[in-house]
């Protein structure tokens, strides 16, 4: 932003600032899907109630969260 550089960031993070034309894609055919994001915790704590709702929460708001990123990219196009 601001002339500032280029940066490389997930598009989770930039989405909404891509979409703003805050920031632009560059080198996009160079680009590439990122491996998958887990939680992680002792193991402890596998048989936790908490943290099996905690994860189910969070795969779910990320879900969601992926979906709005892909509309607003999708805009863009």
């Amino acid at each position: 932003m601001r002339g500032a550089g280029i940066v490389q960031s997930l598009d989770l993070l930039v989405a909404e600032l891509l979409a703003a034309n805050r920031l632009q894609a560059v080198l996009t055919d160079w680009s590439a899907d990122g491996g998958p994001i887990s939680i992680v915790y002792p193991a402890i704590h596998r048989e936790s109630p908490k943290v099996r709702v905690f994860a189910a929460f969070a795969a779910q708001l990320l879900e969601d969260y992926r979906l709005h990123v892909d509309r607003l990219l999708a805009l863009r196009a």
